[in-house]
């Protein structure tokens, strides 16, 4: 009897162990890649030319738990300082030979604006970059083109 005492305290102790290091993945250790690209839209009326900037970027990997209400893949739009327009943002992600879901954004006027990407836990190479590349359009013309290189870490 003492025999089976000891298997149900050990049992219980395995289960409690296996709920702890689920909880820490969980909350704690970070997985999902989450890629963030700030982009500016310009015009410059005296050289009539439309430009797109990519002024910064950030590769980093968030917790199962801090991205637990955001659709993964999804591509979200953030505007900094931006407004309504005649302008029409295309984004493409790559990683390696992968193409990624990609994303459209219409009606966007001169400024900042930032888009926001997570992922899934996935396999990576620190060697390998994603590659974030925003076509611009003025109504239906294409003007401008930029790409953001973003490595694993």
């Amino acid at each position: 009897m003492s025999h089976q005492r000891g298997s149900s305290s050990s049992s219980a102790l395995g289960w409690l162990l296996l709920i702890v290091i689920g909880a820490y993945v969980i909350f704690v250790v970070p997985l999902c890649p989450t890629l963030t690209v700030t982009f500016k839209i310009t015009y410059m009326p005296a050289k009539l030319e439309h430009t797109l900037e990519v002024p910064s970027h950030s590769y980093t990997k968030s917790s199962l738990s801090s991205v637990a209400g955001i659709a993964k893949g999804d591509i979200m739009l953030i505007y900094v300082a931006g407004t309504v327009g005649h302008y029409s943002v295309s984004v493409a992600v790559t990683y390696g030979n992968e193409k990624l879901p990609a994303g459209t954004f219409t009606s966007l006027g001169e400024g900042t604006y930032q888009i926001r990407v997570v992922y899934w836990p996935r396999a990576e190479d620190k060697s390998t970059p994603y590659a974030v590349t925003f076509t611009l359009f003025f109504g239906t013309s294409q003007v401008a083109t930029a790409t953001a290189w973003l490595f694993p870490t």
